[in-house]
């Protein structure tokens, strides 16, 4: 696991670099201090390391180098927004992500957002629907429109709410993206079977 305050882009070299080795056990065995650390072809190389074994001895050293399989571009696209990812790319991609120890919980909900998207648009529609009903039945209704309208706010900011939980692990992810879906609907179902009993 490795963790660096701060990130030059271009060169792709990380300042104040912590990585942290794990045993099987997944207890720290080896924590490495460095001031910058290079991206290269298969391999991290730190710099002006300080070596920190599990019982505290120090070992300084001028460099190290660690294997990896991670390419700069990767790297590049974990900081871009999940948007930027196609369909098609985002579940490699998500492996990929977690497998190098980095968290891809935004990725992973814009994922289950869009396979909810089909679902979202038509628990929308039959809101929407359900609103009109009293439309066939009294010609004119603005009192429905204002309504539907504030809903449509309403069920937008409480989607806002329900990502930023999500997101930060407050809520399960593939719960928070069904959320959106299943308000609209359940709304839309009770105003359907109170039209109808009126």
């Amino acid at each position: 696991m490795i963790y660096a305050k701060s990130l030059n882009s271009k060169t792709m070299e990380f300042n104040d670099v912590i990585v942290f080795k794990f045993n099987r056990d997944y207890e720290v065995k080896e924590r490495i201090k460095a001031e910058i650390s290079e991206l290269h072809d298969n391999y991290w190389l730190l710099k002006n390391t300080e070596v920190i074994n599990n019982i505290g001895e120090i070992v300084l050293k001028d460099e190290i180098k660690l294997g990896t399989s991670i390419t700069k571009n990767q790297i590049k696209e974990g900081f871009s927004s999940p948007e930027s990812l196609s369909l098609w790319n985002l579940v490699p991609f998500i492996k990929m992500f977690e497998n190098a120890g980095f968290s891809a919980k935004k990725h992973k909900y814009h994922l289950y957002k869009l396979l909810c998207f089909p679902f979202l648009l038509a628990s929308m529609s039959l809101l929407g629907a359900s609103f009109n009903l009293n439309n066939f039945k009294r010609k004119k209704s603005s009192y429905n429109i204002i309504v539907g309208i504030m809903s449509g706010f309403f069920i937008f900011y409480i989607t806002k709410i329900i990502s930023a939980l999500s997101i930060s692990g407050k809520m399960p992810l593939l719960f928070g993206s069904m959320l959106p879906i299943l308000l609209p609907f359940f709304l839309g179902i009770v105003l359907i079977i109170h039209a109808d009993e009126k």
